[in-house]
């Protein structure tokens, strides 16, 4: 498989003021885009009819991933971590149910998420 991780980028927004704050870091690292990525490994999602935002953090996180298919065309993939239970992915491939919403049934370590943001955002 010729895929390449191309990049990723993070943005942490504030639920109180969302086009406020642009705290944002970009990997082009296939290896550091991995090392993310392996946060969700564990991660076990149930699909729901949408997300109760009253149950949101002070802030959340979106991701917006792309993919380099095989050096002819990429394709992209967002994913919006709302509180440690949910989650929402977009997938540009998909022209119906593009948008998608999850519970997460076990576990998310969003404190993790946050210390490997700041990190990155550090050595940016």
């Amino acid at each position: 498989m010729l895929d390449q991780l191309d990049r990723l980028t993070i943005r942490k927004v504030s639920s109180a003021e969302p086009y406020n704050e642009d705290d944002e870091v970009t990997i082009k690292d296939p290896k550091k885009i991995r090392d993310m990525l392996k946060l969700l490994k564990d991660v076990e999602l149930k699909k729901i009819q949408g997300i109760d935002t009253s149950k949101r953090n002070s802030h959340y996180y979106e991701w917006r991933l792309l993919i380099n298919k095989e050096g002819r065309f990429s394709e992209g993939f967002g994913i919006t971590f709302y509180n440690e239970h949910a989650v929402s992915i977009y997938s540009e491939h998909n022209t119906r149910d593009s948008l998608q919403d999850y519970q997460i049934t076990n576990e998310l370590n969003m404190n993790e998420m946050e210390r490997l943001f700041e990190k990155l955002k550090e050595e940016a």
